[in-house]
């Protein structure tokens, strides 16, 4: 179960166009490391906190495969939007209870890849 409803949470690592009020929910932690050593901190959490990444967007790949490139500018923002929030919508109490449970590992992931913030 923990697999299946990690999968449908997409962690983000780059900047999206959300609504003012989603942007307002959104869980923003910033590192002084380069991309490519939060992405490989990420992976390393996500696996230790035996869960599943079920879709990831890399912006500087996806940059470069278009021959963009993106300079670096000292810093890496991870965001996301809570699993409470994601599931705000559905209103069944055993859907609040996995997005409740959710939310601390979560946390925890983005924890331990950022060094505890």
């Amino acid at each position: 179960m923990r697999v299946l409803m990690t999968a449908a949470l997409i962690v983000l690592l780059s900047a999206c166009s959300t609504s003012v009020v989603a942007q307002e929910r959104r869980v923003t932690a910033v590192s002084r490391a380069a991309f490519a050593k939060v992405v490989e901190a990420l992976e390393q959490a996500i696996t230790d906190q035996h869960l599943a990444l079920g879709c990831q967007a890399d912006p500087p790949k996806g940059a470069a495969a278009r021959g963009i490139a993106i300079k670096d500018k000292g810093t890496t923002t991870v965001s996301y939007m809570p699993p409470p929030t994601v599931f705000a919508p559905y209103r069944h109490p055993g859907v609040r209870a996995v997005a409740a449970g959710l939310d601390p590992i979560f946390n925890a992931t983005v924890d331990q890849a950022l060094g505890g913030r």
